[in-house]
């Protein structure tokens, strides 16, 4: 049968997400690509035949930098992992890898234990913020911390178990 290339790229990625252990970094570029051909993450969940979280968290990936995404896409991270790392803004996400793991390609075995330690002082804990983090004038380019994206309480699908502390990424606030 007649297919447009539009058709053949998007049979082929969807292929591609059937596959077994696809690297996430991976996903979440054809996920990309995908999107420009759907209304919306929904669209292409439904398409895909995968939860929404799924097409989401893969997403999310793009927010690294790209230091970080050669370590993801080497393996050094796992999902989790790079998602906790992806929730943090680029600054703090450049000073991580700076301070952390510069030297991961020359050291034999890289490994990073305790990650949420190590992750915790590009962190504020606002749910023990001396504010209120619902105040819309808070900041007033960005408005309340509820509906900040830097706000890991914002993705609640995405982070269950961090909405409860509400961590906000973004060390400038």
């Amino acid at each position: 049968r007649r297919l447009t290339d539009r058709q053949v790229q998007e049979i082929q990625w969807s292929e591609n997400f059937r596959r077994v252990n696809p690297n996430p970094l991976d996903e979440a570029k054809g996920l990309k690509y995908l999107l420009a051909y759907h209304s919306s993450a929904d669209s292409l969940a439904r398409h895909l035949r995968k939860p929404r979280a799924y097409v989401l968290t893969r997403l999310q990936l793009l927010d690294l930098i790209e230091p970080i995404q050669e370590m993801v896409h080497a393996g050094i991270f796992n999902l989790k992992d790079s998602l906790e790392i992806a929730c943090l803004d680029s600054k703090s996400q450049q000073v991580f890898f700076d301070e952390q793991c510069s030297n991961w390609r020359i050291k034999k075995g890289f490994h990073l234990y305790n990650l949420d330690n190590l992750l915790r002082p590009y962190r504020c804990d606002l749910s023990r913020a001396l504010f209120d983090p619902k105040d819309p004038d808070l900041v007033p380019e960005a408005g309340a911390c509820t509906r900040c994206p830097c706000n890991s309480a914002s993705y609640q699908t995405l982070f269950p178990d961090l909405a409860r502390n509400a961590p906000c990424s973004r060390q400038e606030c």
